[in-house]
């Protein structure tokens, strides 16, 4: 399954990204793991094969649809996905991160939209959630620069790595 924007190639983990997903996390380490509960560890590439595995199987069961995002030339530069899929309700929630080095270029706005889109017009999806932490600014961006609303803020809902409290803002788009 692929997805196509003006920019970037939007597709399915294979095993064969192991090494460049590792990259990546190792890469974004310090700031993924300010926000991204799974980064607290540096990850070997056999964590990350065995997580690209267990994305596979996700995706075959049709719970969770991980994507691996590429810029045109094969870059390998995030990752995002429809996760916690519920079929009854039709709604997903969408993760994402972007590595370091590729930050401030519109990427992850331009995947999150693509996304979305992919969501709503070939899997029928009716809810798109995105959920983040409150002094996440950039992150926060996203859902906002594409339209998603508000629908609330959990104060004191998350503890940061670095043991500190945080919020979460949680945004919605509804067909």
């Amino acid at each position: 399954m692929t997805i196509s924007t003006e920019r970037l190639t939007i597709r399915h983990p294979k095993i064969s990204d192991s090494l460049a997903l590792n990259s990546a996390i190792v890469e974004s380490i310090s700031e993924l793991r300010k926000y991204m509960s799974w980064a607290n560890e540096i990850p070997t590439i056999s964590d990350t094969e065995k997580n690209i595995e267990n994305a596979i199987k996700l995706i075959e069961s049709n719970i969770d649809i991980q994507f691996l995002i590429f810029t045109k030339d094969n870059d390998l530069i995030g990752s995002s996905g429809l996760h916690e899929i519920n079929w009854q309700v039709k709604k997903a929630e969408i993760g994402y991160w972007v590595r370091t080095t590729k930050t401030g270029n519109g990427y992850i706005t331009e995947a999150v939209n693509a996304i979305t889109n992919y969501g709503i017009n070939e899997l029928g999806l009716k809810r798109i959630e995105i959920m983040c932490s409150g002094s996440n600014t950039k992150s926060r961006r996203i859902p906002e620069k594409l339209g998603f609303t508000l629908e609330g803020i959990l104060k004191r809902h998350r503890i940061n790595s670095d043991g500190t409290f945080d919020d979460t803002v949680f945004y919605a788009k509804v067909i």
